[in-house]
């Protein structure tokens, strides 16, 4: 009884003081309560700084193809001037090509780039954009990385009879050619199958029966085996068209004439996200070089037509003309898959 009224009397003395008197927060409560507020707002930041870097990596992985960070940046273009590479400019967006220059000089924010000593800067080069094409040589041998950039000329200089701008070093670089379609190095190994066919006054490829033998076959063995010498090997490949090279030997052995190249028709096999694809093209002669030494011959061949089996005869070949614009869209896929690989691999 006595503890129920003495709880009783606390209790009306504390009510009696909220309600009568202030309510006054020792500096000690301040300081805790200050401390406790800061640490929310530093945790918050901790999240949103968490949230920021998980959507920046999220980012990265959806554009590939982009380069942000300034120490890669910067490296890349120290290479430039190691292989003294080769800037293609333009002044136009719609890479109407204007000149090549060679990187002298790396400034802390822009790069040197010497013209052509036909090429005279004048004043209205001051503050203009330019759009630029380079290419360094990759990680594996035989391999370029190509790349474009949009900047500005910061100035220009001359010295004797050379002439020099001084280009801005751009935020990004992208991992880009100058080019219609992506072009990548391949081999006969990155295919599960490749078969070639010489096709001399021919004028009609109506069913598979139509085919002259193949002067060529590859078929992989096994995964990551090794490369060996072919007669007929891929060099490079893309969604437009793609490079052979041709043994001197095997060019004598079949009467290849580069002056009276035949109609080539290939026929590819290779897997998509583990779907396999084959697809029979017809190509033509666009370009050709002979090795001075060795004498072989690499020839670039442009995709013109695709085949279809015709559903009701599957012995009967429909033929589709490939725009030169869009490509072969298989292809594209698997350059543009294989590539990726090589970037995320770090092999590029």
């Amino acid at each position: 009884m006595g503890i129920n009224i003495l709880a009783k009397n606390y209790l009306a003395r504390v009510s009696e003081s909220f309600i009568y008197n202030k309510w006054e927060l020792s500096d000690t409560t301040i300081l805790i309560l200050e401390i406790i507020l800061l640490l929310i707002l530093v945790s918050i930041l901790f999240y949103l700084l968490q949230k920021r870097n998980q959507q920046k990596k999220e980012l990265e992985k959806k554009q590939p193809f982009i380069i942000k960070k300034t120490n890669e940046i910067r490296r890349i273009f120290e290479q430039t001037l190691n292989e003294r590479s080769k800037f293609e400019i333009s002044f136009s967006k719609k890479h109407k090509f204007f000149s090549n220059c060679s990187p002298v000089e790396l400034k802390k924010k822009s790069i040197v780039l010497e013209l052509p000593v036909n090429i005279i800067p004048t004043k209205e080069w001051n503050k203009r954009p330019v759009y630029v094409y380079f290419s360094i040589s990759g990680k594996r041998p035989g391999v370029k990385n190509y790349y474009y950039f949009e900047s500005e000329i910061q100035y220009f200089f001359s010295k004797a009879n050379f002439h020099f701008i001084v280009v801005k070093l751009p935020n990004i670089l992208e991992i880009k050619q100058k080019r219609k379609h992506f072009r990548i190095e391949a081999s006969n190994k990155d295919f599960e199958k490749v078969v070639v066919y010489f096709l001399y006054n021919q004028k009609r490829i109506d069913s598979i029966y139509d085919l002259p033998e193949p002067v060529f076959e590859y078929k992989r063995s096994k995964e990551g085996e090794m490369d060996v010498s072919h007669p007929i090997s891929i060099v490079n490949i893309s969604a437009g068209g793609i490079r052979l090279k041709i043994k001197r030997q095997f060019k004598r052995e079949v009467g290849f004439d580069i002056n009276n190249p035949p109609i080539i028709v290939i026929f590819l096999s290779f897997f998509i996200e583990k779907k396999k694809i084959s697809i029979l093209l017809l190509c033509q002669v666009r370009n050709y070089n002979e090795d001075y030494i060795t004498k072989d011959l690499e020839i670039g061949l442009q995709f013109i037509k695709q085949a279809f089996i015709d559903p009701k005869d599957k012995n009967l070949i429909k033929w589709e003309e490939i725009k030169e614009d869009e490509g072969q869209d298989q292809i594209a896929r698997w350059v543009f898959l294989k590539n990726l690989s090589l970037i995320r691999k770090g092999i590029q």
